[in-house]
């Protein structure tokens, strides 16, 4: 029988979790700033990205089974992966500034990092059980 997790856990609790709302708020609020003519394009698609992130880390903390939990740290790290996309994408048509663009763009960097480290932890837990 597959390793299930026995105790409630909270996504709130999660640094990663933490950081990646933070950047999901803040480009929400940088995407206002975004021409009105991108509201169903670029910045709907910049705000799906980075809200993916934050909803898969909470999904998959949620989940009874590790290997589950690893699926949607992968989706998240995807997301992630399009969410820096788009957030060139706002630079190179000058809808953020450079600056702007850098410091969210380290944000995602630091979040990528840290859910490789999940992601690494979760295997563990994995082998451990088996």
């Amino acid at each position: 029988m597959p390793y299930m997790y026995d105790t409630i856990r909270d996504f709130r609790s999660l640094i990663v979790y933490q950081k990646a709302k933070e950047m999901a708020n803040d480009i929400c609020e940088l995407s206002k700033k975004f021409p009105p003519s991108e509201r169903y394009e670029s910045t709907s698609q910049i705000r799906r990205a980075a809200t993916s992130v934050v909803a898969n880390i909470a999904e998959g903390n949620g989940q009874l089974y590790p290997t589950k939990e690893l699926t949607f740290i992968n989706t998240a790290i995807g997301s992630l992966a399009e969410t820096r996309y788009w957030l060139e994408f706002a630079h190179d048509q000058d809808f953020i500034q450079k600056a702007e663009y850098e410091r969210i763009d380290a944000q995602c960097i630091e979040i990528t990092k840290m859910l490789y480290g999940y992601m690494r932890r979760v295997k563990k837990i994995i082998e451990i059980a088996v």
